[in-house]
């Protein structure tokens, strides 16, 4: 889906780059050819359009889901295209922007969803145009799939807290119960507290082994998006993620907005929209996911992760939470942490722990996290071997260059890697690395991950 902005000049190019994330899709339609020069000039998706007929319909490109924003000065011709929106087969919204002091007859259409100039000016009037947008774009998904006997929600192998929340706050927003609309995933959930997370909420994930897809008219993905399994879902019904977009998929809705700290703020923020009922247990689920994936408000958020915070701290059990977050950690894994810490070294503020063979993800993402409160240490980089993988957990304090940047570019030749600017990850085949390294020993690897690491000179200071 993508935004339409229509408008005589530029002047809502500012207004609307400044509201959506770099990666929504805008195009804008002027009729002012000075205007479109300059909006050319500066790269962006525009055309120059009459608006006495169709022909610029034609432009817009109008695709199931998109959102029209226009402001004209004249109503007549404001009129006129919100009309010709609203008669279109495919299923499009329109938020005109309307002034208070003149008349207007927009047809009456759960689709138009007006704004006025004079609160887009108060000192809350962008989170207004959101609002409107946010329920157009919701409205949109859910016709996508009211007509479907039964969804399938994927989320990625050994699902997190946000990647569960969200799953659980799509089906909700849906109007399904576990029964048409199961969660479903690849691999099990193994982290303690994930695990415990389920259990307190009684929450069940699907494997999907045990899934036909032939019995389901659509399919969505929350926290991930299809290339992460391959070539198995290159053609989905809706993507709701927050990390890096990924190409060379086919989906009519992707909500990718990679500013934001969780998946689950974007399902808050769906629900909400759509005046659906939180109860407690999804609030708990909600709020425990934007809490982990944010770190506590403490790593990559946006203003939106606070409000959604705030929100659902209000409504969620805390008693459970405080039970997921004591989740306890077996003893062979502590025994693995030991040793890699007694090994660790200290090279200029980066910290390098290898834990050698683990069974478990979160040993290797925890102990990142918990290596950046260490006296000296801006950079964290524990790595372990994995299910045939070397895979490598990259932290930083906050302030520093990014670590998805740096951990594509120290292991993106070799493996699959990048992130967000304070946590990366890198997961880099063991077998070309046993031909490469010419064995696979701990001291073999530990030495890889510092050679390439140091190589890229990184400045750890502020």
């Amino acid at each position: 889906m993508k935004y339409i902005a229509v408008s005589r000049t530029d002047v809502l190019h500012g207004f609307l780059t400044a509201q959506f994330d770099r990666g929504d899709q805008i195009r804008f339609l002027v009729t002012a050819k000075q205007a479109c020069d300059r909006m050319m000039r500066a790269g962006l998706d525009v055309r120059q359009v009459r608006i006495d007929g169709l022909g610029w319909l034609r432009q817009a490109e109008p695709a199931a889901g998109d959102v029209f924003i226009i402001y004209l000065p004249r109503p007549a011709n404001l009129q006129r295209l919100v009309s010709q929106i609203v008669k279109l087969d495919v299923d499009c919204s329109v938020i005109p922007i309307l002034h208070s002091h003149q008349q207007y007859e927009l047809p009456e259409s759960p689709r138009v969803r007006p704004v006025y100039t004079r609160d887009l000016f108060e000192p809350h009037g962008d989170r207004i145009l959101h609002l409107q947008v946010t329920r157009s774009r919701v409205q949109a998904i859910r016709n996508h799939f009211a007509d479907a006997e039964r969804v399938l929600i994927l989320l990625h192998d050994d699902p997190d807290p946000d990647g569960i929340a969200a799953g659980l706050g799509l089906r909700t927003l849906l109007g399904r119960k576990p029964q048409t609309c199961p969660l479903a995933s690849y691999k099990p959930v193994t982290r303690p507290e994930n695990l415990q997370m389920l259990a307190d909420l009684t929450i069940d994930i699907m494997p999907m082994s045990e899934v036909d897809l032939s019995r389901f008219q659509r399919i969505a993905m929350v926290d991930v998006q299809p290339p992460y399994f391959g070539d198995h879902h290159l053609k989905v019904d809706l993507v709701i993620d927050h990390h890096p977009e990924l190409r060379g998929y086919q989906a009519p809705f992707r909500e990718i907005h990679t500013s934001y700290g969780s998946s689950s703020t974007m399902v808050t923020e769906f629900l909400r929209a759509a005046d659906v009922e939180i109860n407690q247990r999804l609030a708990t689920a909600l709020f425990y996911a934007v809490k982990t994936d944010t770190q506590y408000l403490q790593g990559t958020h946006h203003s939106a992760d606070l409000e959604s915070f705030f929100y659902l701290y209000a409504r969620c059990n805390r008693r459970a939470i405080s039970r997921m977050e004591r989740a306890q950690l077996p003893a062979a894994d502590i025994d693995r942490i030991g040793r890699g810490l007694l090994e660790r070294r200290l090279v200029d503020g980066k910290l390098f722990v290898h834990l050698g063979a683990v069974q478990r993800d979160d040993v290797i993402t925890q102990l990142a996290d918990f290596c950046l409160r260490f006296e000296g240490v801006s950079w964290s980089f524990v790595s372990a071997v994995l299910e045939g993988n070397l895979v490598v957990a990259v932290r930083n304090v906050g302030y520093l260059k990014n670590a998805g940047e740096i951990t594509a570019k120290a292991f993106g030749e070799v493996g699959n890697a990048g992130g967000r600017s304070t946590m990366a990850k890198a997961i880099i085949p063991i077998k070309p690395l046993r031909d490469h390294l010419g064995g696979t020993s701990t001291k073999a690897l530990r030495d890889f991950v510092e050679r390439r690491v140091i190589a890229l000179n990184i400045d750890a200071e502020t």
